[in-house]
């Protein structure tokens, strides 16, 4: 979710909020619960590879979480995508799952190599939202961290710091 400061006064600091998802419902919950808490955001729908030309602004930081990776088709599209809404030293945030949680089922098995670069499907039968759908394929890309750090510095970025927390989703 991309943030733009709007001014920073002595005392807490306000900031202008841009949010951009392909999904509707993904919107419309994300409008719900910043309405809850009092945010003033503004959430557009659309596909994030045209997030640079649609919203013609650059930001200070720009936020991928937990799960945006895997439904990018083209890293490096998406790696310059992001440097053109970064205003020069602006930030790009990750937190995303690590790619080895993909190599294994439920009983912990290793089922897939960490370097395939085909797509993975499946049969799901509700949205990345919750929301209950027809059965249907699904489609995922697996990136490994080598590929997103070298789209990165191919699209111009400067990484500064690449730090893995010990978060372990499986305890």
């Amino acid at each position: 979710m991309p943030l733009r400061p709007r001014h920073v006064v002595l005392g807490p600091a306000r900031a202008e909020v841009t949010g951009l998802d392909f999904s509707g419902s993904a919107v419309a919950a994300a409008r719900r619960l910043a309405d809850e808490v009092g945010l003033d955001a503004r959430f557009v729908q659309a596909d994030v590879y045209d997030a640079a030309d649609l919203l013609d602004e650059q930001y200070d930081i720009v936020i991928a979480t937990y799960g945006v990776l895997v439904w990018l088709p083209d890293l490096d599209e998406w790696a310059r995508v992001v440097s053109r809404l970064l205003r020069p030293g602006g930030v790009l945030f990750i937190a995303e799952f690590h790619p080895v949680q993909a190599l294994v089922d439920d009983d912990l098995r290793i089922t897939t190599s960490y370097f395939r670069t085909q797509p993975r499907q499946s049969q799901v039968a509700s949205s990345y939202t919750g929301q209950n759908l027809p059965t249907h394929t699904q489609t995922t890309w697996p990136w490994t961290i080598s590929r997103l750090v070298n789209a990165l510095i191919t699209a111009g970025l400067h990484l500064t710091r690449l730090d893995e927390h010990p978060v372990d989703p499986v305890s």
